[in-house]
Formats: C-alpha cells, sequence, structure tokens
C-alpha cells in the first residue's frame, strides 16, 4: 500500500492525489491511500479551493455510493468534504444529491461514532449555507431518516449527533413545524426517556425542542404528547 507523507504530498500536489483517487475509485483498497491523503491535504485552507476545482467533491460523492459499507475509506472521504463545507465559499460544491449520498452513510452506521460526528457536522455546514440542500430536506425524506436514525439508535455515544442537523435545519419555523409533524415530540420524548442523565442527548433534544415549540399549534403537539411532565421530570433531575 502506498503512503503519503508531507513531503510526498507536496511534490503530488491536489491534482496528483485526485487523478490517483479517480484511477482507484472502485478498489476501496486501493481507494486508502489517496483518500487519506486528500484529506490531509484538505486541512490545509490554501488546498481547499484547488481540491473544489479539480473536480474532486463529485468523486469523493461518488466513493459514498460504491462503498457504503467501508469505514476505513468513509471517514477520510467524509472528513475531507467536511474541510471543504466549512468554507461557505466551496460548500456549494455538494449539492442536495451529494448530501443524500452523505445521508445514505449515515443511516447505514448508526452506531459508528467517527462516521456520524463527521457525518452530521458536514451536513449542519451544508444545511446553514446551502439553500437548495436545506429545501430537499425539507421536500424530501431528510427530516423523516433524521428522526429514524435517532429512533433506531441504540447507541449512547452517537444518539445526539442527528439532533444536531434536525436543529440547523430547524433555525427556520417552518421546517420546526414540519419535524413536529413528522412525530418529531414523540422522538425526542422517548430519547429523554431512554438517556435522561446523558448531558450530550439531553442537550441536543431540548435544544431542537426550543425551535419546535415555538407557535402555538406545536406547543399544542408538545403538552398532547405529555411533554411538559417529562421536562418536568428532567428539571428536577438536573437540580
Amino acid at each position: 500500500q502506498e503512503h503519503f507523507d508531507a513531503q510526498e504530498l507536496a511534490a503530488s500536489g491536489v491534482r496528483g492525489v485526485v487523478t490517483g483517487l479517480r484511477d482507484t475509485i472502485r478498489d476501496a483498497l486501493q481507494l486508502r491511500a489517496p483518500c487519506a491523503a486528500l484529506k490531509m491535504l484538505a486541512a490545509e485552507q490554501m488546498n481547499q479551493a484547488e481540491i473544489v476545482a479539480a473536480g474532486a467533491v463529485g468523486d469523493l460523492v461518488t466513493i459514498l455510493q460504491l462503498h457504503k459499507s467501508e469505514t476505513a475509506v468513509l471517514v477520510p472521504v467524509l472528513k475531507t468534504l467536511l474541510y471543504i463545507a466549512s468554507d461557505p465559499a466551496h460548500v456549494s460544491g455538494l449539492d442536495a444529491a451529494g448530501a443524500q449520498s452523505v445521508l445514505e452513510v449515515l443511516k447505514a452506521h448508526t452506531a459508528n461514532s467517527a462516521i456520524q460526528q463527521c457525518g452530521c457536522k458536514l451536513l449542519r455546514h451544508v444545511c446553514l449555507h446551502n439553500s437548495e440542500v436545506r429545501q430537499s430536506f425539507v421536500d424530501g425524506k431528510g427530516i423523516q431518516s433524521l428522526l429514524e436514525m435517532v429512533a433506531d439508535c441504540t447507541s449512547i455515544d452517537v444518539h445526539h449527533y442527528p439532533y444536531t442537523v434536525l436543529s440547523q435545519l430547524a433555525v427556520d419555523g417552518n421546517v420546526g413545524r414540519a419535524i413536529a409533524h413528522a412525530n418529531g415530540f414523540e422522538v425526542i420524548k422517548t430519547s429523554l426517556q431512554r438517556y435522561p442523565q446523558n448531558v450530550k442527548v439531553v442537550q441536543a433534544a431540548v435544544d431542537l425542542l426550543s425551535f419546535m415549540t415555538e407557535d402555538v399549534d406545536s406547543c399544542a403537539t408538545f403538552v398532547a404528547v405529555e411533554g411538559l411532565h417529562l421536562m418536568c421530570d428532567l428539571q428536577l433531575a438536573y437540580r
């Protein structure tokens, strides 16, 4: 397996690494080296624009689609996309279809902390800065998928990550109502009942709840699922 140290990376440059990635794009084992190299390059802000200009974002999305079970490839790919998306100037490089591919990977690895942390943070950045992607989550099944990830997740270490994406979406009051209509309150209630002592889960769930209860109809729904009783219990527990 080929290894890239800092000197080799500087010599090969972004385009050389992208070429290597494309040449091995269907071979998960051979992909590990160029994916790791591109992640290292993307960590430097000066390289990010060149990665985008080389068309690598599309290649990285293709890798997510081709190798959904290969965590050794998925993690560096997601981290590379996260580095790129952290700059609002580059975030448009990941379109709605790309965001859907990220979501599919997250759904396939609900117990993997590295994938959940990186993938959810990536989606938060994209939803914040790309209105097309944000709207696609509302119009499509993105909200439902994120709620299902929370409901199906049995790992306390990753349970809170999908909530962070939902909260980013719910900043828009209309989206908050859409989350409520998609059984969001029931999902939150179950999370709080399941992990009442986990600060990260409680904080993430309450953050989302704060956006969802900003209108009268949503408040009524929250009361209907006995949310107020649960919040009182939590307040007592955290005194």
